[in-house]
């Protein structure tokens, strides 16, 4: 599964100008236009969700249970409930996607921690979870 960068050009800030907020972009235009976003970027996860049933945003209820702490920020930027072609009842698959913008360190982390968090939350509904990430900074790593 192939994974596109985008990279915008980046300006240091002066003493009162913050840097462009890229990430709350990206979550805008992902959440307004799903399903081209998913087609466009994981054209193998799209092909198995069933577009027909509604889609979930969970983005405000999960960051309840992933508030700050020892890996630092946590921040869903973007979590979804989908349903897989096919499932008859609540079989369903949320997919978690991280916009990381800058070369943090612990990305890897963080990432394995919403994963459990969101497993955590879910579990009893015997849901697949995929967490798919999308490296947007100028680094090649």
């Amino acid at each position: 599964m192939g994974t596109t960068t985008t990279r915008p050009r980046k300006r240091k800030p002066g003493k009162d100008l913050k840097p462009p907020d890229y990430d709350s972009a990206w979550k805008e235009v992902i959440e307004e236009h799903f399903e081209p976003f998913i087609e466009f970027f994981f054209p193998e996860i799209h092909k198995d969700i069933d577009f027909s049933r509604p889609i979930e945003l969970l983005s405000n209820d999960l960051k309840r249970i992933i508030p700050s702490g020892k890996v630092g920020k946590r921040h869903v930027d973007i979590l979804v409930k989908v349903f897989l072609k096919g499932a008859q009842s609540y079989i369903c698959v949320f997919i978690h996607i991280e916009i990381q913008g800058t070369g943090k360190t612990g990305f890897m982390k963080r990432i394995f921690v919403y994963y459990y968090r969101i497993y955590e939350k879910y579990s009893a509904d015997d849901v697949e979870i995929v967490s798919l990430a999308m490296l947007t900074d100028e680094g090649e790593k």
